[in-house]
């Protein structure tokens, strides 16, 4: 049972042309907040696989600037939020990471540059894990 003061504000309030901007944001009592990407980045950074760090990189920055043009936007970055946490694991499984790409593009084929950074890591991906 949780109970309210009345005046108490215990999340985050933007207002006028507010903007947040972070990797990683946690509101609320008890709340973490994980950066998958950074992560990712440290992990294939010291695994020596820079291309397919590239390849990831210019794929969320690919969802980032097209996310208007998607048709579910919340569904891509949710793959792909998927994609990075596979990346960031100590011994991510190329299967996995296979059928998340592979869905992802199914659902940005309308929008050629998000479409062609997902090909381009699954290339890396592909070639990565011999698959």
């Amino acid at each position: 049972m949780t109970t309210e003061r009345p005046g108490t504000n215990e999340g985050i309030i933007l207002s006028g042309h507010g903007q947040l901007n972070a990797g990683a944001v946690a509101v609320g009592r008890q709340a973490t907040a994980i950066s998958s990407g950074a992560a990712a980045d440290a992990r294939l950074q010291e695994k020596g696989l820079e291309d397919v760090r590239l390849r990831l990189d210019q794929l969320l920055r690919a969802i980032d600037s097209e996310s208007p043009r998607l048709q579910q936007p919340g569904v891509v970055k949710s793959a792909a939020d998927s994609i990075t946490r596979e990346l960031a694991k100590e011994k991510p499984d190329g299967s996995l990471l296979t059928l998340l790409l592979d869905g992802l593009a199914k659902n940005v084929q309308s929008v050629t540059s998000v479409l062609g950074a997902a090909e381009a890591l699954r290339a890396a991906v592909t070639a990565f894990f011999h698959l």
